[in-house]
């Protein structure tokens, strides 16, 4: 069932991609720093995870989603 919810996401993604492209909707310069700071981070991340424990993983992905969560409804309502 993952892997199918996984095709269907690709293929929207994909979709939209395209349909960004024809439209000239994007920012090449910007989508670039931004890919390439997602990679890199992706990166140091995965390999920081293995070397710490999970516990410390998992913990600092449920703090820093509470974090962002408080950040986003404080911005928005305040």
């Amino acid at each position: 069932m993952n892997g199918l919810k996984l095709l269907i996401s690709t293929c929207v993604s994909a979709i939209a991609i395209v349909l960004f492209i024809v439209n000239g909707l994007i920012d090449w310069s910007s989508g670039l720093a931004v890919m390439l700071g997602t990679l890199t981070g992706g990166y140091f991340a995965a390999d920081l995870s293995r070397k710490v424990p999970q516990s410390y993983v998992k913990g600092f992905v449920a703090l820093s989603s509470i974090a962002i969560t408080c950040y986003f409804f404080y911005d928005t309502y305040l």
